[in-house]
């Protein structure tokens, strides 16, 4: 049974039964499944395949996500193979909007924005502690949660932890397959060219995602998209990787609504020469929060773990929406 052929109804690992199907990336299929034996929601995402490279990527998740024990990580419930050898994950349900999705129909403020990249920046610290890097930082991979009908940014949740490096191992920037580890869009110059990688890589990462948050669009995006190109067709190696995307620092919009502050920050976040970028996840969400405290934020308390906002007309009938659309493709 291939892993986009379950249906409601269907059991895997003789206790979760499928309840609908929650999204599809590069490496497998995420389900809602109802766990009958901790009588819990949960999500479990199945591999596309038995390639040993994936099966590589969702044992380094599981190794991860056993060892973090942190409110914005999901938690790690089971893991296991399938009978046809295809490996599975399986970790708490978050009912919540991607941030990729709630830009469309939710954007957020610029003070939301800060609290956001704020919670994102306090999980990879907690990521970093423990001797990994994410490698994937980007608005797919991060959720806001929702409860009784607000978000709450202090919960915003990191999630995929198949691109994760221990730092402690020498590994490629790129997959046995040749493929590269990571999202080019959001990827720093040292992953695009598979060197060295440390706790800058997931700050540039970071930096991508907040330039995102508050302009619009990810940092010279026009440029990656050209690489995309040239990768697709099989060009050689050097011709992949066009000038600009490595040799000049991101230029940033021209908007006086962002503070300097803010404008120094990505700046420093963004430098493509990853020893003149910042370092540390934990500089930047100092930073972020003494931007809170420049734009006048009531957010700006160190401590604060429960700032809600309100989802919204569009962003409610949104959920409300896609609640129906799966319902209906899977005949409930």
């Amino acid at each position: 049974m291939e892993a986009e052929q379950f249906t409601m109804e269907s059991v895997i690992a003789g206790r979760y039964t499928i309840e609908h199907r929650i999204g599809r990336g590069g490496e497998g299929v995420v389900y809602a499944a109802h766990d009958t034996a901790r009588h819990a929601t949960v999500a479990i995402k199945v591999a596309h395949d038995r390639d040993k490279g994936l099966a590589k990527r969702f044992e380094r998740e599981r190794s991860v996500l056993e060892r973090l024990c942190h409110p914005c990580v999901p938690r790690l419930r089971d893991a296991g193979t399938m009978p046809d050898g295809r490996p599975f994950i399986v970790v708490d349900y978050i009912f919540g909007i991607r941030l990729d999705h709630l830009q469309q129909v939710r954007p957020l403020s610029l003070d939301e924005a800060l609290v956001c990249a704020l919670t994102v920046a306090r999980t990879l610290d907690a990521i970093h502690a423990i001797g990994v890097l994410h490698r994937d930082i980007k608005p797919r991979n991060i959720l806001v949660p929702v409860r009784d009908g607000d978000l709450v940014l202090t919960q915003t949740t990191l999630l995929d932890y198949c691109m994760t490096r221990d730092v402690t191992h020498a590994e490629e920037g790129r997959t046995s397959s040749g493929t590269w580890s990571g999202t080019p869009l959001y990827m720093a110059p040292e992953q695009l060219v598979g060197r060295a990688q440390t706790a800058a890589t997931d700050v540039f990462g970071l930096g991508a995602t907040l330039h995102e948050l508050v302009f619009g669009h990810a940092p010279m995006a026009h440029v990656v998209q050209h690489t995309f190109t040239y990768q697709i067709f099989g060009e050689p190696r050097e011709v992949i990787l066009v000038p600009e995307r490595l040799t000049e620092d991101v230029v940033l919009p021209s908007d006086p609504a962002i503070p300097r502050s803010l404008t120094e920050l990505l700046e420093s976040v963004l430098r493509k020469d990853m020893t003149k970028r910042c370092q540390s996840v934990e500089l930047v969400a100092t930073a972020l929060l003494d931007i809170l405290r420049d734009v006048g934020s009531s957010w700006a308390e160190p401590n604060a773990t429960d700032v809600r906002i309100a989802l919204g007309p569009t962003a409610q009938e949104w959920l409300t929406n896609r609640e129906c659309e799966r319902a209906k493709a899977w005949g409930r």
